[in-house]
């Protein structure tokens, strides 16, 4: 399950680059009607993100859409993990 949402997320990133896109927005994939868990799907998404920004500089900004405060909590603990920084 793991790996079918880093597919997700890498392809959407790489198709925003292709498409010439600097601003691209991620909902919480799939963790509410499918039930993957928040923090999994969390932690995959930004990590996710960060390796891809790390070798691509046409992305300048990615926004992560949380829907609710408890995303919102868990994007921002996750985030200040896998970044460093909020």
């Amino acid at each position: 399950m793991d790996a079918r949402r880093i597919s997700i997320v890498e392809g959407d990133i790489t198709r925003q680059a292709v498409d010439a896109i600097v601003n691209v927005a991620f909902p919480s994939i799939s963790t509410s009607a499918y039930r993957f868990p928040l923090d999994r799907s969390t932690r995959i998404a930004l990590t996710e993100t960060k390796q891809y920004l790390a070798h691509n500089a046409a992305i300048e900004k990615v926004v992560f859409v949380c829907f609710g405060a408890a995303a919102r909590e868990c994007y921002e603990r996750t985030a200040q993990e896998v970044f460093g920084r909020e």
